[in-house]
C-alpha cells in the first residue's frame, strides 16, 4: 500500500496533508498508455500551482481573522510542503546532472542506449528517422556551385 511522504497517510484514504489531496487525481495506473502518462514537469508545475493557490487562500482567511488559528497552520503546512517539493525538485534536478556530468563518454554512450531501447517502437522509430535525417543534412555537401 502506497502513502503521502509527508502525512503518511494512504493514498487510497479520503483524507491526506495539503501536499497529497490534491495529486490524489494524478495517481495513474500501471501500464497505462504512454501518450496518456503525465510529465514529471507537468505534475510539478500542478504541484505548485495548487500549493500556491492554497497559501494565497490561506492568507485571505488569515488577513480577515488574524486570529485564526486554523488558518494560520494550514497557511503554515501549505508553505512548508511548497518549500519541501521545490527543495527536493532542486535536489533531483542537481543530482541527475552532477550523475551524467561525472559519467565517462562510455557511461554516457550506454545510458543514452539504455533509454533509446526502453521507449516504445514508436517514439524509437521516430528517433531513428531523425538521428538518419540529420546524418544525411550534415553528409550532404554544402553547395554545388563553385567559388572563383
Amino acid at each position: 500500500m502506497y502513502a503521502c511522504r509527508l502525512c503518511r497517510v494512504p493514498l487510497s484514504a479520503s483524507d491526506g496533508c495539503d501536499l497529497c489531496n490534491p495529486m490524489r487525481h494524478n495517481l495513474v495506473v500501471v501500464g497505462e498508455n504512454e501518450d496518456e502518462r503525465p510529465s514529471l514537469s507537468g505534475v510539478s508545475a500542478e504541484v505548485v500551482t495548487a500549493l500556491r493557490g492554497q497559501i494565497t487562500a490561506h492568507g485571505r482567511a488569515l488577513k480577515a481573522d488574524p486570529t485564526d488559528d486554523v488558518a494560520h497552520r494550514k497557511l503554515v503546512a501549505s508553505a512548508n510542503s511548497l518549500a519541501k517539493v521545490l527543495g527536493e525538485a532542486r535536489k533531483l534536478q542537481e543530482d541527475g546532472t552532477d550523475a551524467v556530468n561525472n559519467m565517462s563518454f562510455a557511461e554516457r554512450a550506454k545510458l543514452f542506449i539504455e533509454w533509446v531501447t526502453e521507449l516504445p517502437p514508436a517514439y524509437r522509430r521516430s528517433l531513428v528517422e531523425q538521428i538518419a535525417d540529420y546524418e544525411a543534412k550534415i553528409a550532404a555537401p554544402i553547395s554545388n556551385e563553385v567559388v572563383s
